[in-house]
């Protein structure tokens, strides 16, 4: 028997509207597919070539009606075509049919759907080929289009195969290849559903079988529990897949109570599989295969009702799972669970529609999209969803409306899909399909998010889509979303599709019935509606793209010539058909760049009006009259109200009147009552095409329109405030607010040209009312344009007269002002809100800040003297903490002063009494935070700057040809002003009067502690610059430096301070008798601030001269007045003392130094003589009076009145430069000096002596100028202090030289005064005095005088004394030398052994420096004897152990040495240490024996004179010469007489107190008793004989009264008689 018709009953689809359907149910093309549908136009080959047809052709567009049945027809004939080349194949190349199998492969992949008869003939072709011989190639690529074409219909495919085997014959080799491709594509399981159906109902034909159903269906069972039992459970992963695959088909062919039984048992195993790792997509493919047969039986049906739930769960996991492009299995998992709920579908729609609405409720995007998925799937099979379409569309509408639009963005594309679906099964006419409607007709609208989702869908896919889906939508309901004005963003797709549908419809001879339109108002929209809507739209035909194309096409399909159902009248058929057309043509010519909109507009009235008089219908006019006003409501939202404006306007052109009337009636009629939204929309719509009636009446009628237009405005403020009586609302506030804005343009217009003038007693009102607007706008938000549109109507009303009263203004810019400048910056709206909501936030704030500019503009323009009110109002914004408000308000000043700058003809009325304030605001602002604000900021002050010019020179009386020049030409620019606040105040200053100068300064201390640095900082510059320029004509000085005073211990940041302090420098320069005694009076000890004040004193050379002058005048004991009051002596010490604490601070500037040098004689003696009084006073020690950071860890130092002074000196002297001179002071102890009040004179010779040391001849004698009135002053501490320094300046020798006074007088005068001091001051200077040259000699009549001075037990008198003849011997020249210094020698021996030591070591060096000039001119016996008596002293004093005595001893010794010839001994001087000066002693005695044997009794006779001194170190060295003199003598050969009068001498300190000197004459009177007895007899024998007369060989003392003196008195021969016995014999020798 054959089996060749095996498969013959499945050939046919079971369900021929299914196939109908498939193109809609399949996924939604690619761009590129959609692009490439949208270009045919092959429906629009049937138009005819007439105009209408023309424009039918043009409103379908390029195949916008139906594009999926238009691709289909394309891709049949190519598939065709291609076909017919394979028939006659024999006329190709083998590489020709090579290509055209694989052409033919890729042009049915790409198709959407095959039909049944293209299908059989390419399997036809295709096998007939497969079983001749072809090559392998060929062989392979018709195998390849046999199985792309199984994937359109498998079932015709495996039926026109199975023709193809023959009984008991093995296949051809090709047919078998081909059926291998076709299982891997899953076609077995068709295959194996077919054989069991074909077992259980053989056809008639056929004989008997081989096989029957039973036998197969038992094999199956027996192969199902091999596989299932025995390999499943143990099996592998790969060997579990392939027994998965293996047991799908078993299903079909095994028996309906084997599966009966296993039913369950089944689906619990699979279900359990899906957690394990077994790929679940050959679990879902065999679950799928077990549904399909076990459902093939619908009575068994309720078996699997109990599992109904688990399966439909586990298959809806499968269907949510994640699906990677890449992963093939994942894909093909999904795919087969959906198949899975399509076969569920057919029995279970309830169920499945239950489960899945439970599954939307809180579900997430992955739930939505498997849900939409699955019932895209299921209503493939429409005809079974009559029982739950409803529920399944209301379902849908509801998961639109209870979604926002960002969650329903992520899954539109199967939303869409879903309803494009549900559009080609007819169910958008259900219940909820108008929600779909509208949500397809949203996604219409072109998107700008360009958000992607993960199928890669935007916004742009997604709308081409959604308008490719508008042709399943029926007409009716597309008809519906024309006229309102939500989808006026929709239309052009929307009227596209209507207009194709209608062209379609026609042509096809099924024209919809368009009476329905007059049958049906309610639901449809009426002619005049459609008319009215249309032409509308038309008005402006290129918004959005080719809307007026689109409207004038769709109206010309509406009512088409020959019509059994007209929509408009049956008139216009003709009419329409004529002039239609010509308005395409004519906007099809132009584009938005060339239209000219009134042409354009009058064309399309011209329509109107033409279409109205061919009508000819009183009540249809009326009818359209009443829809233009009703509709009016609808309008007013968009561009579309100004043609029904325009409209009305005409009329009103001829009865201005009437129209008025009418328009007034119909306000009346407009009363808000409460109603639904869409009520009280139209409602305000109309609202505002009334009032824009009336701006479009106006524009028309000119002039003829003034006389009415208080009336105007009278009705439409009466209606406005009657309509918000009831409730105020936004729409119709900003309705009511634009039509007023745009009324009062046009009137003032029109009244500014007009040759008559009128009055408008409504403008005051309509201002009154404009300010409560804006008062009672939020200030916290800008959320509306109301107060812009207010101020607009203000600006608006300034061209009418009359002009607005000053109170009225007043309050006006008050209002204006905190609702605008208080408003929140426009950038915190872009946390709130997204990009797009942030650029509508800030377009409308730059609207209102350039309302409220153009209001104040205006206000100036109708009065300019109002400026300096408008900006005095502005001040409290100008100087806000706010950023954004002084930025608003800063705008609007440099706005308004360019305003007033450039007025064409200036107004002498402008004035600026408070020009201060003004000015220091702006220039504060100059320096704001903001940028922005600076850069306003110096833009007003330039204007500013050039109002004042021009004023200026307007005063002057120039022409107008030179104020312009002077606009113009300004001296200055707005960048010079930017953050330079010097140079605004040197622009202002000269227009400063007194009183606007105070104001000015004082308003910027304000500003001195303004929390923002910049600001402060400008202040400070500010307050200096003006300082500096106009400071000595400030009024309050003392309120000035009290608050910067004050101000300035709460400023800490530094520049600040340092603008404050130059402020303070420019005002002390400029008030210094102001200033000074206010800073002096600050409690002591200063704190930082004021220090620094006094410190910034001394940065300025002009401000430190003028102070410092008067700092001198307080020390100098001249008070200074304040205020009339006179200062006591208290306060005068207390000036004194702060007077130094300030000169330490202001000298220590380096800035100072040139001032200092002008000033130094005059400061120098002023604060000399502040010192002496200050130590002359005692203050207390612990008294601080100031304090200075010094030290390494700047700890503070305190100072009392004393050592400020002294520090403030020392200041001074480094402040001046004079660092050599300070330290000099430090090396000589000067400050010690200068600090007690015994030695202060020493101080100021010691920093005189460093003075004439380091300085100029100049300088010195600058002070010595100041001195000369001071010497004879009555005050004791400046007559000391002046002659220190005068004596002390005779140092140097252009001083002593001077020849403008007697120098030596005053000198001579001193050293007779009383006053020891003084009298040693005199003598000081008469020692410097001889220091130059000539003038020691011209002394020398002084010396006799001097000499007396020695006698002075004041050691200082003696020693300056001794100095003064030292000087005037040195210094003296020639011969002449000798005899002075032999005048003087015997007055210094004495002072040699003095009892003070200062004095012997000043008498020892004066000795030494005479001898030293004595030797340049060879001194003889005079000189030498005078040696010889100074020689002994020098002696004795050398022994004492002082290294300064000792080498002021060896200097005077060595000279005489070098005096006397003595050679040896020089040397031995020179070199005398404490070490060896006893030796040294020693030699000298020996030399002295040797050498002078004839000086040497005179020698010996003056020591032992020294025997009775009562300094007993002079006993003792007395007593140590002697011994060290005898021992170098031979006293066997000296006189016994002579030695009798040594041993008496030195007998008589055997009992000295002083142990040493006993000693030493013990010691000395054994060594020269043991000298006399060279037999060395025992001491006392010597005693026992030393009585007994000897006779010696020499006498060494000649004097024969000392020989023969009795032993008593031996002993008390004084050292004077010696000397004068000497001197006897010396002159009779």
């Amino acid at each position: 028997m054959r089996t060749s018709q095996l498969f013959k009953r499945t050939t046919v689809s079971s369900n021929p509207q299914k196939r109908a359907l498939t193109s809609h149910l399949l996924p939604p093309p690619t761009l590129e597919g959609e692009k490439g549908r949208l270009d045919q136009a092959g429906t629009l080959n049937v138009i005819s070539h007439n105009p209408a047809s023309k424009m039918r052709q043009k409103a379908l567009g390029k195949g916008e009606g139906s594009p999926e049945l238009t691709e289909l027809d394309n891709e049949e004939a190519e598939i065709s075509n291609t076909l017919q080349c394979l028939e006659n194949k024999d006329q190709l190349s083998l590489e020709h049919q090579f290509h055209t199998w694989i052409t033919l492969e890729r042009k049915i992949n790409a198709a959407t759907h095959l039909k049944n008869d293209l299908a059989q003939r390419l399997i036809d072709i295709t096998s007939n080929n497969l079983i001749q011989e072809l090559e392998e190639d060929l062989e392979k690529a018709a195998i390849r289009v046999l199985v792309a074409t199984a994937k359109h219909c498998p079932e015709i495919v495996l039926a026109k195969l199975q023709e193809r085997i023959q009984p008991k014959a093995l296949p051809h080799h090709s047919i078998l290849c081909a059926m291998v491709k076709l299982c891997q594509l899953k076609v077995l399981r068709h295959l194996a559903s077919s054989v069991s159906r074909y077992l259980a109902e053989p056809p008639q034909e056929v004989g008997e079988l081989d096989i029957t159903r039973d036998t197969a269906a038992a094999q199956a069972h027996v192969t199902f529990l091999v596989l299932f039992n025995n390999w499943f459970p143990s099996a592998q992963r790969k060997v579990m897949e392939a027994t998965l695959n293996a047991i799908t088909p078993l299903f079909f062919i095994m028996s309906v109570q084997t599966l009966k039984n296993h039913v369950q048992y089944l689906i619990t195993g699979l279900l359990n599989l899906y957690e394990t790792g077994v790929p679940h997509f050959y679990i879902t493919e065999c679950l799928c295969a077990l549904l399909d047969s076990v459902l093939s039986y619908r009575k068994w049906s309720k078996r699997l009702h109990y599992s109904l739930d688990s399966i439909l769960s586990a298959l809806f996991a499968q269907v949510c799972a994640k699906i990677e492009i890449s992963d093939t299995p994942s894909k093909r998992n999904q795919e087969a669970a959906l198949r899975a709920f399509k076969v569920l579908g057919v029995i279970y729609q309830e169920d499945i529609m239950a489960f899945l609405k439970k599954k939307m409720e809180c579900a997430k995007e992955v739930e939505y999209t498997a849900v939409l998925t699955i019932l895209r799937e299921i209503i493939q099979d429409f005809p079974h969803m009559d029982k739950v379409k409803n529920v399944l569309v209301q379902s849908v509408a509801l998961l639109i409306t209870e979604n926002t639009e960002l969650a329903l963005l992520k899954v539109k594309r199967p939303l869409l899909q879903l309803i494009r679906s549900l559009g080609c099964c007819r169910y958008l006419t259900l219940p909820g399909g108008k929600v779909l409607v509208d949500f397809l007709i949203q996604q219409c609208e072109h998107v700008v998010c360009t958000t992607k989702s993960k199928d890669d869908w935007n916004g742009e896919m997604i709308q081409k889509y959604s308008i490719s889906t508008l042709h399943l939508v029926p007409w009716k309901m597309l008809m519906q979303v024309v006229c309102p004005l939500e989808y006026t963003n929709t239309f052009i797709p929307v009227g596209k599709a209507l207009t194709s549908l209608l062209l379609k419809s026609r042509i096809a001879g099924r024209s919809p019935y368009l009476g329905e339109l007059h049958r049906r108002p309610a639901e449809l929209p009426t002619p005049q509606a459609l008319l009215l809507r249309l032409l509308v739209i038309s008005l402006y035909p290129y918004k959005g793209g080719d809307s007026g194309i689109i409207a004038l096409q769709l109206l010309h399909a509406l009512h088409p010539i020959n019509s059994l159902h007209p929509v408009m009248h049956s008139v216009l058929g003709q009419l329409w058909t004529e002039q239609i057309p010509e308005l395409i043509k004519y906007l099809e010519e132009h584009n938005k760049e060339t239209l000219e909109e009134k042409t354009w507009k009058g064309k399309l009235l011209m329509l109107l009006e033409m279409s109205v008089e061919s009508i000819m219908d009183d009540a249809w006019s009326r009818e359209l009259v009443d829809e233009i006003l009703v509709k009016s409501k609808s309008y007013s939202q968009g561009p579309q109200d100004k043609g029904i404006a325009s409209a009305i306007s005409l009329t009103a052109t001829r009865h201005l009147n009437d129209t008025l009337v009418v328009l007034q009636e119909f306000s009346n009629q407009l009363i808000p009552e409460e109603g639904s939204l869409s009520e009280q929309n139209e409602w305000r719509r109309s609202f505002s095409t009334l009032h824009l009636c009336y701006d479009q009446v106006a524009m028309e009628t000119k002039d003829s329109i003034l006389p009415l237009v208080d009336n105007i405005l009278f009705q439409m403020l009466h209606h406005f405030r009657r309509c918000t009586a009831s409730a105020m609302d936004l729409s119709l506030k900003l309705s009511f607010l634009r039509s007023m804005a745009t009324f009062t343009r046009t009137v003032g217009d029109i009244a500014d040209t007009a040759k008559e003038t009128h009055e408008f007693s409504q403008k005051a009102v309509i201002a009154a009312f404009m300010m409560k607007l804006i008062e009672e706008e939020s200030v916290q938000l800008l959320s509306s344009p109301v107060r812009q549109q207010a101020m607009i109507v203000v600006t608006n009303l300034r061209k009418l007269k009359p002009p607005l009263k000053p109170e009225i203004k007043v309050l006006l810019v008050r209002t204006c002002y905190k609702s605008v400048f208080s408003l929140p910056p426009i950038e915190n709206m872009s946390e709130v809100c997204d990009s797009t909501q942030y650029q509508r936030s800030e377009s409308l704030y730059k609207e209102t800040i350039s309302a409220l500019r153009g209001m104040l503009e205006g206000l100036v323009l109708e009065y300019p003297g109002d400026v300096q009110k408008i900006l005095e109002y502005i001040e409290p914004w100008l100087s806000s903490r706010k950023d954004h408000e002084r930025e608003r308000a800063m705008w609007c000043s440099a706005r308004l002063l360019r305003c007033v700058a450039k007025l064409p003809n200036f107004d002498a009325s402008i004035e600026f009494s408070r020009l201060g304030r003004l000015v220091r605001l702006l220039a504060l602002r100059c320096h704001d935070p903001v940028d922005n604000i600076c850069f306003l900021a110096a833009r007003a002050v330039y204007n500013l700057y050039c109002i004042l010019l021009v004023k200026k020179q307007l005063d002057k009386g120039n022409t107008a040809e030179k104020l312009y020049a002077y606009k113009n030409l300004g001296t200055y620019s707005p960048s010079v002003f930017y953050n330079n606040t010097s140079q605004i105040a040197k622009a202002f200053a000269e227009y400063f009067t007194p009183r606007q100068l105070t104001n000015l300064v004082l308003t910027a201390l304000d500003g001195l502690t303004d929390p923002r640095e910049k600001i402060s900082r400008a202040a400070g510059e500010l307050l200096s610059a003006i300082l500096d320029e106009r400071g000595a004509d400030l009024e309050k000085v003392d309120d000035t430096l009290t608050g910067i005073y004050k101000r300035l211990c709460l400023i800490q940041e530094p520049n600040t301070r340092q603008e404050m302090l130059r402020a303070v420098c420019f005002l002390a320069g400029n008030n210094t008798k102001k200033v000074v005694p206010i800073l002096l009076a600050h409690p002591l000890p200063w704190d930082s601030n004021t220090t620094a004040l006094w410190r910034v004193l001394g940065t300025r050379r002009e401000t430190t001269l003028c102070v410092l002058q008067l700092l001198i005048q307080i020390l100098e004991e001249k008070p200074v007045q304040k205020d009339n009051i006179s200062i006591s002596d208290d306060e005068t010490s207390f000036q004194a003392v702060a007077v130094t604490c300030a000169l330490c601070e202001m000298l220590s500037v380096p800035d100072c130094r040139d001032a200092v040098q002008e000033l130094y004689p005059r400061l120098l003696l002023a604060m000399l003589g502040h010192i002496q009084k200050v130590i002359e006073q005692n203050p207390l020690e612990n008294m601080v009076v100031y304090r200075k950071e010094c030290g390494q860890e700047n700890r503070p130092k305190a100072f009392d009145p004393t050592s400020c002074a002294l520090e403030a000196m020392k200041i001074l002297l480094s402040g001046a430069g004079y660092f050599e001179v300070l330290a000099y002071m430090e090396e000589h102890r000067g400050w010690d000096l200068l600090s007690s009040p015994c030695d202060y004179y020493c101080g100021i010779i010691e920093i005189t002596s460093a003075m004439v040391k380091h300085f100029r001849p100049l300088q010195l004698h600058r002070i010595f100028k100041k001195l000369i009135p001071l010497l004879n002053s009555e005050n004791e501490h400046d007559k000391v202090m002046s002659r220190a320094f005068y004596a002390q300046l005779l140092w140097h020798r252009s001083v002593a030289q001077s020849q403008e006074l007697d120098i030596l007088a005053p000198l001579k005068k001193w050293t007779q005064e009383t006053n020891p001091i003084i009298k040693l001051l005199g003598l000081r200077g008469i020692s410097n005095l001889a220091l130059h040259p000539g003038k020691a000699t011209h002394l020398r009549s002084h010396l006799p005088a001097l000499q007396e001075f020695l006698k002075e037990k004041d050691e200082r008198i003696a020693e300056q004394a001794l100095k003064a003849l030292r000087n005037i011997i040195y210094y003296m020249e020639g011969e002449e030398v000798k005899a002075a210094f032999c005048q003087i020698g015997k007055s210094l021996w004495q002072p040699i052994t003095d009892e003070r030591e200062k004095v012997r070591i000043t008498v020892i060096i004066a000795l030494g420096k005479m001898l030293k000039q004595v030797n340049k001119f060879k001194p003889g016996p005079a000189v030498h004897y005078e040696i010889y008596c100074a020689l002994v002293p020098l002696m004795l004093v050398m022994q004492e152990n002082k290294p300064e005595m000792l080498k002021a001893c060896g200097d005077t010794l060595a000279e005489c040495a070098l005096a006397m010839g003595w050679t040896q001994l020089k040397n031995l001087f020179r070199h005398l240490t404490l070490s060896d000066h006893l030796q040294v002693l020693q030699e000298m005695c020996k030399y002295l024996v040797k050498k002078c044997r004839k000086m040497l009794g005179d020698i010996l006779l003056k020591s032992m004179a020294y025997l009775k001194s009562s300094q007993h170190v002079l006993r003792e060295a007395a007593v140590r010469f002697i011994a060290y003199t005898v021992k170098n003598m031979n006293l066997i050969q000296v006189d016994h007489d002579d030695v009798m009068l040594i041993l008496n001498a030195l007998g008589d300190l055997r009992f000295d107190p002083v142990d040493s000197v006993c000693a030493a004459a013990l010691e000395t009177i054994t060594s020269i008793e043991a000298a006399c007895s060279p037999e060395a007899e025992p001491p006392y024998t010597l005693r026992r004989i030393c009585f007994q007369p000897v006779q010696r060989k020499e006498k060494i003392f000649k004097c024969k009264e000392i020989q023969h003196a009795p032993k008593q008195m031996r002993g008390k021969i004084a050292p004077e008689d010696t000397v004068k016995t000497g001197q006897e014999e010396r002159r009779k020798n």
